[in-house]
């Protein structure tokens, strides 16, 4: 059996990009801006001589890196994540509907990728992406929510190197209420104070007056309107992010994160885009559709009965909507760009931070799974000069984001185990994702209400690894699965006892891959102290 995931992290020596004392200020009146050893930050008092030293070499640097000493400008990094948006079901990635038309049309001066989540929900999914560490690495899980302070993000790299950092999400999660937003100097949400009112009115017009089982517009006006009702705002994502553009200091190159929630659940795309998908009675139907949270999940729990056959489809097309509404919140963003003269020296990065189960594999949520459904996602790059234009069907990892930034940044850290640059990504490498701990908060409410009900199924620890053609499904609570993710029969054909030698070695990679980094046989990393050489090692970067 393969020892389980792990809910904690030591200081033990994977990650070196540790940091010892953090300092933070107070949200400002445009965002939260976050003081650190950053340029254009204060250094606070505690900072010693030799990090003030280094904080200025690197400002200086920055500078000369900018193009005053006559070197290459570095380019301008702009991370999008299209939050909850599975592949297949964007015509760039083979969708019978037209889904991404704009997408698929800037796509042909991009890189496309061939790719899978690290983990099926959003924290972890993100932690892992800022810090280039899995799930049962950085310790981010529903027991724990909080990125701990000593990791350091590419957002705190890229602000040390003198890049202008920003982040905008519509997701309240990936904010500095669970320490997700380090590095960045100013970071919004729909549900700022300054912001609010102006969310409410842009959700509420999208919502069609027929539209009268739709939990959204109650839940915009209540007491939750700076929470999750408030999360389909891409245009102020947009307008935000050229505020920020137009008041940054333009010798010096920009980072900036937007995490778009238009496909999340609960859906509100406009009626223009429904109307693009469904005829007017199908319309009409899906403004009688019971979208709410509560009934996916008893339906998923088998706690309801399930949907019918039209039901699905209303499902599947209420979600298509929301990519054809993301797909023009990207047009115009590319559009804008132009505008400004910055498309030629700025890198774009499309993805997501995992998918949504849509009634395949029996479920309609993200969480409790690590099948193609929450795994599958976008990752589109373009990198004018830098990353060549076409498809990339080695398979790789939304995880691999955080070398392949820094190496187009021109920042050199020492290689992660496990991770790939994706301008050279190895057939060879395992993909791993990791449902580290289950999302119990939603089992015992739904247990609560139903005495009878076994929750079994839905407790279970899950890994994934894929290596070529195959994946393997690592359970706590059952054996293991393994699918040919190119057969047309896909995930709905268990070849574990047809291919028992493929089996064994998908596991025995798996089992090399937890030993590779150090997880012990309940999945704890062990707590032994840093060596002399090791202390030595971090005193020299700085962090002790």
């Amino acid at each position: 059996s393969l020892p389980s995931p792990a809910r904690s992290v030591t200081s033990s020596g994977r990650h070196e990009m540790l940091r010892a004392d953090r300092r933070r200020t107070s949200p400002s009146a445009t965002g939260h801006a976050m003081t650190g050893r950053g340029p254009g930050s204060a250094l606070t008092q505690s900072s010693s001589h030799a990090t003030a030293a280094k904080a200025a070499l690197l400002a200086a640097l920055a500078l000369v890196l900018a193009g005053c000493g006559g070197g290459e400008p570095r380019p301008n990094i702009l991370w999008i994540v299209w939050d909850t948006v599975r592949a297949d079901r964007m015509s760039l990635y083979g969708h019978s509907r037209d889904t991404t038309p704009n997408l698929d049309r800037r796509s042909e001066s991009a890189r496309v990728y061939n790719c899978s989540a690290v983990s099926c929900w959003t924290v972890p999914s993100h932690a892992s992406m800022f810090t280039g560490l899995f799930p049962s690495e950085h310790g981010v899980n529903t027991l724990n929510s909080r990125l701990d302070d000593r990791f350091e993000t590419v957002a705190e790299i890229l602000r040390d190197e003198g890049y202008q950092t920003y982040l905008f999400s519509a997701n309240p999660s990936v904010s500095r209420r669970l320490n997700l937003s380090q590095g960045f100097q100013t970071e919004e949400h729909p549900g700022d104070a300054s912001l609010v009112d102006k969310a409410r009115e842009t959700v509420l017009a999208k919502i069609d007056d027929a539209d009268s089982h739709n939990p959204i517009r109650a839940g915009v006006r209540g007491s939750r309107a700076r929470d999750w009702f408030v999360k389909a705002v891409g245009e102020i994502a947009n307008d935000r992010f050229f505020h920020f553009l137009d008041r940054r200091e333009p010798d010096q190159p920009f980072f900036a994160f937007l995490n778009y929630m238009e496909a999340h659940r609960i859906r509100v795309p406009p009626r223009r885009f429904l109307e693009r998908i469904l005829d007017s009675d199908g319309v009409d139907a899906s403004y009688a559709f019971d979208q709410s949270q509560r009934r996916f999940k008893r339906v998923t729990f088998g706690l309801a009965t399930p949907f019918s056959a039209a039901e699905q489809e209303l499902i599947g097309a209420i979600y298509d909507a929301t990519l054809l509404e993301l797909d023009e919140l990207l047009d115009r963003l590319f559009e804008d760009l132009l505008a400004r003269d910055l498309l030629d020296n700025t890198v774009i990065i499309l993805t997501s931070d995992h998918g949504e189960h849509l009634g395949d594999m029996g479920s309609y949520l993200h969480q409790y799974s690590l099948y193609e459904g929450v795994l599958s996602v976008p990752l589109v790059i373009w990198a004018p000069g830098r990353l060549p234009p076409g498809r990339e069907e080695v398979p790789v990892s939304n995880i691999d984001l955080f070398p392949t930034i820094l190496d187009l940044a021109g920042v050199h850290r020492p290689r992660l185990p496990g991770l790939a640059n994706l301008s050279r990504p190895s057939p060879d490498r395992p993909v791993v994702a990791e449902y580290v701990e289950p999302y119990r908060n939603m089992l015992r409410r739904a247990g609560e209400s139903n005495p009878e009900w076994d929750p079994t199924p839905f407790e279970h620890q899950l890994r994934a690894l894929r290596l070529g053609a195959h994946k393997l499904v690592w359970s706590s609570g059952g054996p293991a699965e393994l699918y040919d993710l190119t057969s047309r029969a896909g995930e709905q054909l268990d070849l574990a006892s047809a291919q028992p030698e493929r089996l064994d070695e998908l596991s025995s990679i798996l089992r090399r891959w937890l030993a590779a980094r150090n997880l012990g046989p309940e999945g704890e990393p062990p707590g032994r102290p840093l060596t002399e050489k090791e202390k030595a090692q971090l005193r020299s970067l700085g962090y002790l």
